[in-house]
C-alpha cells in the first residue's frame, strides 16, 4: 500500500499539472483572440473610416504646425509694430543716405566726362 506522503505528493503533482494546463489553455485562447482582432484590423485598414481617420490625423499635424508658425509670425509682427511706433529713421541715417546720394551723383557726373 502507498503511504500518506506519496499520496500527498501525487495529488500535489496532479494539481500542479492541471493548473499549468489550464493556464496554458488560457494563454492559447488569449493569443487566438489577439490574432482574430489583428485580422479584423488588417481587413478594416482600407475602409473609408480608417482612411478618414488617417486623413484627420494628418490634418491635425498640419494645423499644429500652422499654429506654431502663427505664433512665430505674430511675434515678428509685434516686433515690427514696435519698430514702426518708434518713428522714422534716426537723423544720422538720413544724413548718411543724403551724403551717399550726393557722392553717387558726383561720381556719375565725373564718369560721364
Amino acid at each position: 500500500m502507498l503511504d500518506a506522503e506519496a499520496v500527498v505528493r501525487g495529488t500535489l503533482l496532479a494539481a500542479v499539472v492541471v493548473v499549468l494546463l489550464a493556464a496554458g489553455l488560457q494563454i492559447v485562447r488569449a493569443l487566438r483572440g489577439l490574432l482574430r482582432i489583428r485580422a479584423r484590423l488588417v481587413a478594416h485598414a482600407g475602409s473609408p473610416a480608417a482612411t478618414a481617420l488617417a486623413q484627420a490625423q494628418r490634418d491635425v499635424a498640419r494645423f499644429q504646425a500652422a499654429r506654431a508658425a502663427c505664433d512665430l509670425l505674430l511675434a515678428r509682427a509685434q516686433a515690427a509694430l514696435a519698430t514702426i511706433r518708434r518713428g522714422p529713421l534716426p537723423p544720422g541715417v538720413v544724413a548718411l543716405l543724403a551724403r551717399l546720394r550726393a557722392e553717387l551723383a558726383a561720381f556719375n557726373a565725373s564718369a560721364r566726362r
